[in-house]
């Protein structure tokens, strides 16, 4: 079913989808970075410095570190790949080095050998979590989620979501200690216990 896949699976699309991926982002996390502003200045006026510009610094600290793995991502895109050029007398040639019938010259247009270097990666030795690299464990690991911690933290501190939720557990359950959710008075119960 997914056969066909491999073929879309290149250096090209991979640049593409990384380069793609980082516009997206950097639009939605500057829009939210905008809202918070927009909110901190019409709303949050008579807060204390930190109370009332804590959420949007933890908006724009929440954009940088996610952003972070996608800037490693296109900086190992970029550089990732190192090409030298042929001379005019030189030809590039495919041999089969398992059956040693010599080889196959290919047609003068390949006139560049390329060959991966390695430049930011992810990984070092292998694939999946036990062989990330450096770069790996601080930009993926660390800043990733670090941002994505940060991003939640802000938008609720924005939005006064702790306060929202109290306020809607008190209408919900009623005052404390006076009745319980089913409108029965609970304080004989206790005292006579």
């Amino acid at each position: 079913m997914f056969s066909g896949l491999a073929h879309i699976n290149t250096a090209a699309t991979r640049s593409f989808s990384h380069s793609l991926t980082f516009g997206i982002d950097l639009a939605v996390f500057t829009n939210i970075v905008q809202f918070a502003v927009a909110k901190t200045n019409k709303s949050r006026t008579d807060m204390p410095f930190c109370r009332k510009w804590g959420p949007v610094f933890c908006l724009v600290l929440a954009t940088l570190f996610s952003m972070a793995d996608l800037v490693r991502h296109l900086v190992n895109d970029a550089w990732g790949t190192a090409c030298q050029e042929l001379e005019p007398s030189q030809s590039m040639q495919i041999c089969d080095s398992a059956s040693n019938d010599g080889c196959t010259i290919l047609d003068p247009k390949f006139d560049k050998a390329c060959f991966s270097r390695s430049v930011a990666n992810e990984f070092s030795g292998g694939e999946g979590f036990p062989h990330l690299s450096v770069y790996g464990w601080v930009f993926t690991i660390f800043c990733t989620w670090t941002g994505f911690l940060l991003l939640f933290v802000g938008i609720f501190w924005i939005i006064n979501l702790p306060q929202k939720l109290r306020l809607k557990w008190r209408s919900l359950r009623g005052p404390r200690g006076a009745q319980s959710a089913r409108g029965v008075d609970i304080a004989p119960l206790s005292a006579g216990a």
